[in-house]
């Protein structure tokens, strides 16, 4: 199989907002947009549901085969939410892991400002508009 070109992956805490900027940036891009978790969910089932059935370990290993589908879907770019425990993932758990995880994420961004610092160069405007940005401080 073969990866595409290239994509953005955003990594971050839950609840950071990966999912919608991830959504903002694909369409402002014209690309496709892939949420990792809810790439698990179609492919496996609910995320609390499996890991109470076998484990956490067990997750983890499903969700970086996940990982590894979503690159290898087509060849055109996308943009990717991971799931928000994906870089803290002993590096065993998978034997593609640990290429991935330092392969894949040469820059991250450790806030939105800092995504729409990155993003402005890019696009040639923030990703994000401001009026998501003022409704995640509320």
């Amino acid at each position: 199989m073969k990866c595409r070109p290239f994509s953005i992956t955003l990594v971050g805490p839950g609840g950071a907002g990966k999912s919608t900027v991830a959504a903002l940036v694909a369409e402002r891009l014209g690309i496709p947009v892939a949420d990792l978790d809810c790439r698990f969910t179609d492919r496996a089932g609910d995320i609390s549901a499996y890991i109470n059935r076998f484990g956490y370990d067990a997750y983890a290993r499903e969700n970086v085969e996940t990982y590894r589908g979503v690159l290898h879907e087509g060849e055109d770019p996308q943009v990717v939410a991971l799931s928000s425990g994906f870089m803290t993932y002993a590096q065993t758990i998978h034997p593609e892991y640990a290429r991935r995880r330092t392969g894949r994420f040469p820059q991250l961004v450790d806030s939105r400002s800092g995504l729409n610092r990155r993003l402005l160069s890019f696009l040639g405007e923030p990703a994000v508009p401001d009026w998501i940005d003022r409704a995640s401080r509320k």
